[in-house]
């Protein structure tokens, strides 16, 4: 029974077809829009005719092909529109026409006169082919698989088929079909197996499909062509973890990674990889190239927040939870995470008041962590549970300075001066935002 594709869309009848034998090998690499037929066809000779006087329509065409020789396209079109209101059934002048119409792109108009020409000779392939791709370009989905379909069955082993099956490739690929698009690629690799884009196409597709152990294969015989692709290494990352290599997606994500440093889906699967590793030092690394592209990202600041804690480096976290805070104020985990490396750092430094005074830890501070009151007001909480009065008014002064006390802390400041007799003394029962610095003018501190 004789198969007319044309006639179907569905998978069944396009593998049928496919099934028609070995295509002939060929060269050549895939487009994004299958080629266009006869564009500008029009011969370097000028009109022959058989007698000392020529007619004005052959001067006519002689001049509509000079000016498409010079470029000359608009005033071309004009003089072909003429020669064929005189002569319209010389096919092979509204073919030309047809030509500098797909060349400018009036796809309607091309449509017109290429309907005309097959009138005349439908079983004309250049014709088939130039109007196949002009319903491409149309959106007449249906129509351009109809006729690029026509053709190949047509004409299966004829050089021009495989513009067919890029045409029928584009088609189905526009209308998101792509179990029907994998086996004509397939084909097509057949007669073009040089062809690395279209190996890579077929990888994308497989993966698209589930056919993960396919894609893998293909993918792996494309990269000894192409070792530095990073699309390729890519994709093998991604079979590999769908099927369930760990260790082979960690090996191409880090290849990937060495390619193109800041490629974010590779640095978030290796931060979730050196995660399950407990290797918080990697995770880290990752997750600070990710906040390079997305500095606003809350989540990312205070995973690096964490993994700094782990580390131990506090002042670096602390960083991370403030900025992090900055953009979350109200969570109440990040205000919790940010307590926590407040109270750790003030605990790691609260022997330096007592033996270098507030002042000069005050300016030291500034090259560990931006949250300097933050760290100063745990470390007063912490030098009041230790009993510690004079070292906690010490570091009260600054942070009055600073206008880092509440109202409540810096009338608790004032009674410790008038109790201990020392000056001068604020008179800040407000908040010190209200009165910065009053009365503590001549405080003598390192800025």
């Amino acid at each position: 029974m004789k198969l007319h594709l044309y006639k179907y869309v569905g998978c069944t009848a396009l593998l049928l077809v496919l099934g028609l034998g070995p295509a002939p090998a060929g060269g050549g690499q895939s487009e994004p829009d299958p080629p266009a037929e006869g564009t500008l066809g029009v011969p370097e000779r000028d009109i022959s005719y058989p007698g000392l006087l020529a007619p004005a329509w052959k001067q006519t065409w002689d001049l509509a092909r000079q000016l498409v020789r010079d470029r000359k396209l608009g005033e071309a079109r004009i003089q072909y529109q003429l020669l064929l209101e005189k002569k319209p059934g010389v096919d092979e002048a509204r073919w030309e026409y047809t030509t500098i119409l797909i060349e400018q792109e009036h796809w309607d108009e091309a449509g017109r006169q290429l309907e005309q020409l097959l009138e005349h000779d439908p079983e004309n392939g250049k014709y088939v082919l130039a109007l196949a791709r002009v319903s491409l370009m149309t959106g007449n989905y249906d129509r351009a698989l109809s006729l690029y379909g026509q053709f190949y069955e047509r004409n299966p082993d004829s050089p021009r088929a495989v513009n067919a099956l890029h045409g029928l490739v584009t088609v189905l690929e526009r209308q998101k079909r792509p179990e029907m698009v994998l086996p004509l690629v397939e084909q097509l690799m057949l007669r073009e197996p040089e062809n690395s884009a279209l190996q890579l196409k077929a990888a994308r597709l497989a993966l698209e499909l589930d056919k993960v152990e396919r894609a893998r294969n293909l993918l792996q015989a494309l990269r000894l062509k192409e070792p530095d692709n990073p699309e390729v290494i890519g994709l093998l990352a991604r079979a590999a973890d769908r099927l369930g290599l760990v260790g082979e997606a960690a090996l191409w994500y880090q290849v990937l990674v060495g390619l193109e440093p800041e490629n974010r889906q590779a640095n978030r699967w290796l931060l979730e990889y050196y995660h399950d590793l407990n290797r918080p030092a990697m995770e880290l690394r990752h997750v600070e190239t990710l906040l390079k592209g997305s500095p606003d990202d809350a989540s990312l600041l205070e995973r690096a927040g964490v993994l700094n804690m782990e580390l131990g480096q506090t002042g670096r976290a602390l960083d991370y939870f403030h900025f992090a805070q900055m953009l979350d104020p109200d969570s109440e985990r990040l205000a919790g995470e940010k307590k926590k490396a407040e109270e750790k750092l003030a605990r790691e430094l609260v022997a330096l008041v007592e033996n270098r005074g507030a002042d000069m830890l005050w300016a030291d501070l500034d090259r560990i962590t931006s949250d300097r009151i933050g760290v100063y007001r745990a470390m007063a909480e912490l030098l009041q549970a230790q009993g510690k009065q004079e070292e906690r008014i010490a570091v009260l002064r600054i942070l009055f300075l600073e206008n880092g006390l509440t109202a409540a802390e810096c009338c608790d400041l004032a009674r410790l001066l008038l109790e201990r007799g020392q000056g001068p003394v604020p008179d800040c029962c407000e908040p010190a935002a209200n009165r910065p610095g009053e009365g503590l003018e001549n405080h003598n501190r390192t800025p």
